[in-house]
């Protein structure tokens, strides 16, 4: 499996810090509100192929392509010793102020 330099709580202190505030508000009716994004950490180790697999708003989609793309610092998967691409799903919950 691909491995985030500094592990799994450095990717999500990574998202955390670097998630865009939302353009909309819980005025506008919208729950808070997992969002499911795909992604595939290739055998380079760049994330490629982002998509929102379930939930989000097209209000926000955008936002968190964006900030799934900027992830830098896997190390690629090997597989028999030799660097594969590993797709992954993540859940970034997203709540409105």
């Amino acid at each position: 499996m691909p491995e985030y330099t500094g592990g799994d709580a450095a990717l999500l202190k990574y998202l955390f810090d670097n998630l865009p505030s939302p353009i909309i508000s819980k005025e506008d009716g919208i729950p808070p509100m997992p969002v499911y994004v795909s992604y595939i950490v290739d055998k380079n180790g760049d994330v490629t192929n982002v998509h929102i697999e379930r939930g989000g708003d097209e209000r926000i989609n955008p936002s968190i392509i964006e900030l799934v793309q900027s992830i830098k610092g896997y190390k690629p998967g090997h597989q028999r010793g030799k660097p594969v691409p590993v797709k992954f799903t993540i859940p970034i919950r997203i709540c409105f102020n």
